[in-house]
């Protein structure tokens, strides 16, 4: 089965879009907060399967991707930072990276926030109280 890439972006009213990417055809879903996305999304899949049997050969695995300045959105107790302070970049960098006219970023930087981000979440699953 193959996974489906859906671009999410946030409009300026806070409405999320969710877009595919790499099937034929589009289906788009939206909501007003990230998880009602997500569902609104599995809703239009599920019609799109019953209507085009090209759709079978993908499942619900959903990969979600957006951009550093939605991601910023969605996410504010992320303190950009000390994002920053802790890989070693100059925090207004990052800053720009975000900003509405935000700075160009390379592949690999995009990668390595989203790597830290990742160990971030996983040093943070690893805390019980």
């Amino acid at each position: 089965m193959k996974t489906v890439e859906v671009l999410v972006e946030k409009g300026k009213d806070g409405v999320y879009w969710g877009t595919s990417q790499n099937i034929p055809g589009a289906i788009t879903a939206d909501g007003t907060s990230f998880e009602e996305l997500k569902n609104n999304f599995t809703e239009a899949f599920e019609m799109a399967q019953e209507t085009d049997s090209s759709y079978k050969e993908y499942d619900y695995n959903f990969h979600f991707k957006m951009t550093l300045k939605d991601f910023f959105k969605q996410f504010p107790e992320i303190n950009k930072s000390s994002l920053a302070r802790r890989m070693g970049i100059n925090s207004s960098l990052l800053s720009q990276y975000t900003s509405d006219k935000p700075a160009y970023v390379s592949i690999e930087r995009i990668k390595n926030i989203e790597k830290e981000i990742h160990k971030l979440a996983e040093e943070l699953k690893a805390v019980s109280f």
